[in-house]
This record gives C-alpha cells, structure tokens and sequence, in this order.
C-alpha cells in the first residue's frame, strides 16, 4: 500500500516537472500561463523529487525517465546561472555607470 502511494506521489511529481517545463516554451495567453510561466522554475524543482519516489517505488523504466527530464531541466536551468565569458558583458548598458570607472578596476 505504501509502494503504491510512493509510486502516485512520483509520479505527480514528475508531471508537474514536466508541466514546469512545457510552461517556459508555451506562447503566454491569458494570466494563468503567465502566473504558470511564472512558477516553472519551482515547479522544475519536482523532478528530482520524483526521481526519488519512483526510486524508492522500485520502478526502473520511470526512474530513468525521470532522470532525464532532471537533465534536461538542469539543461535548461543552468545556462542563466553560469558567468559570462567577458567580465564586463552585464554591464555594458550603462556605460555611465560607476562600476566601469577606471579608478575603481585599478
């Protein structure tokens, strides 16, 4: 009874990661797309989630489909995690701007 509980509980999980995901993509309509648009990055976060309970539901071809939707949400996730390549590249918009003064950088 427990195993089964598990297993529904992984794999809403995973579905709402899946709905977290199709919501980035989905041309924005009304304002429930907005406000789901909105979470995604949360509702991302069910994924690993249901990677574990479908793990501990001892089910193998859903564990490793639920871990490549992980994948692929790091995937997408990471990119505006990572530094930009050229120190200065987020502030060349403001060119006025006190942090490119050359008194500062030395």
């Amino acid at each position: 009874m427990v195993r089964v509980l598990v297993i529904i509980l992984g794999v809403l999980a995973v579905g709402v990661a899946v709905v977290g995901l199709v919501a980035r993509y989905v041309p924005i309509r009304n304002d429930g797309l907005l406000v789901v648009a909105a979470a995604s990055p949360y509702l991302m976060a069910a994924g690993p989630v249901g990677v574990i309970l479908l793990g501990l539901g001892r089910l193998g071809v859903p564990t490793a489909l639920a871990v490549c939707l992980c994948v692929v949400i790091v995937g997408v996730q990471l990119p505006p995690l990572r530094r930009p390549r050229d120190k200065w590249a987020a502030h060349r918009c403001c060119p006025g701007d006190e942090r490119e003064s050359p008194l500062r950088t030395g």
